[in-house]
């Protein structure tokens, strides 16, 4: 069954006194008293859907219960490949433009102003690899902060519509402004490669309030800062959603459902949370949220906390997974506050809490080197 925007419903799951647009030192949501917050109706919020013929499969999470698709062996690796933030090997592709209605103005034209990330419309990304291998589309909505599936011709687990994962706006936002860093709304119908090797080929538009910027390639061939902006989108698509920094929030004006955390680490730049809850009916939501400020050690210190929201799942299967957290916007909050060293210098320690049972919120301290 086909699944979109109006299976999900809204709730006022943070009630605050006033909200603004997220950003850096801002709050998280543009949320107004009283304001719903999102919600979502058995939106999977599983691996980056890529299950080609006879290549791969995916494991998806659909109500907070696992379910495998073929050849679990290639899913390890896939996974494993997201997870490094390198270039996925598929098959050779070349595939045509996506929009070929797109104006084609000179690439190195600059825009009359530069954007806020604010601005976005939405963003469409095609991903495909080869004549055995995927060809999908997924489009993020800037106003509600809705991942799509728009259109899948072969290699993934959901339907032309389906709503794959919301953002919350300072995600959003924070999405938006990777790109715009490169330089995306400077860029009309870019092409940075005629052919891949074994590499995904990407096709994206940005679209902004104003204008909209293009370009296609293959992943290895693109720019780092495009690579940073295609990469940290393809782990939303995959679940694995930004750390919001948000210092003046407390844990209460976030859900909190209870759940427990079994296991902490981190793993290339990603924090990895192995939780454990009780449910099975509906999707459930873990969000990881830095607050508090820098807590000044050698080497310094920050508290993260979980929030869960179950979304009034009241079934009571006993559910283990593996969650996981992009912490690129924590790095660049730390470097914006104590400036960049030498790659693999910098230790910060997280104090990963969580408020929902009794005793002390420290549930495991975790060293993040960046």
């Amino acid at each position: 069954m086909m699944r979109g925007i109006e299976g999900i419903g809204y709730r006022a799951a943070m009630p605050v006194e006033s909200r603004r647009r997220s950003g850096p030192g801002t709050a998280v949501n543009d949320v107004l008293p009283g304001e719903p917050m999102p919600k979502a109706a058995a939106l999977p919020g599983g691996a980056l859907r890529l299950a080609g013929a006879a290549l791969w499969g995916t494991a998806t999470l659909h109500g907070g219960v696992s379910r495998l698709a073929t050849a679990a062996l290639a899913v390890k690796a896939v996974r494993v490949a997201l997870l490094l933030g390198g270039p996925l090997l598929l098959a050779s592709c070349n595939p045509g433009p996506m929009d070929p209605a797109v104006h084609d103005p000179d690439p190195t034209e600059p825009s009359v102003q530069d954007p806020d990330p604010d601005a976005l419309k939405e963003i469409r990304m095609r991903v495909a690899a080869g004549p055995a291998g995927v060809d999908f589309t997924v489009v993020l909505t800037g106003r509600t902060g809705a991942l799509w599936g728009e259109r899948c011709e072969r290699g993934c687990s959901f339907q032309a519509g389906e709503a794959l994962q919301v953002l919350r706006p300072q995600q959003v936002w924070y999405i938006s402004s990777l790109f715009l860093e490169a330089g995306i709304h400077r860029m009309k119908e870019v092409d940075f490669g005629p052919g891949c090797y074994g590499e995904l080929y990407v096709d994206l538009i940005y679209r902004y309030e104003g204008g909209e910027g293009s370009f296609r390639g293959c992943t290895t061939t693109l720019p780092m800062a495009l690579q940073t902006a295609v990469n940290a989108l393809q782990g939303v698509v995959d679940g694995r959603l930004p750390v919001m920094v948000d210092f003046d929030t407390q844990s209460h004006l976030w859900p909190q459902d209870p759940f427990t955390v079994q296991e902490v680490s981190v793993m290339a730049g990603f924090l990895r949370v192995k939780v454990r809850y009780g449910g099975g009916c509906e999707r459930h939501e873990f969000q990881g949220v830095a607050w508090g400020g820098w807590m000044e050690s050698a080497p310094v210190q920050v508290r993260v906390f979980l929030s869960h929201d179950a979304f009034g799942d009241q079934c009571r299967a006993l559910i283990t997974e593996e969650r996981y957290f992009d912490l690129e916007p924590l790095k660049r909050a730390y470097r914006r506050s104590y400036g960049t060293g030498a790659p693999g210098a910098t230790t910060l320690v997280i104090q990963l809490e969580n408020h929902t049972e009794d005793g002390p919120p420290l549930q495991r301290s975790v060293e993040y080197r960046f």
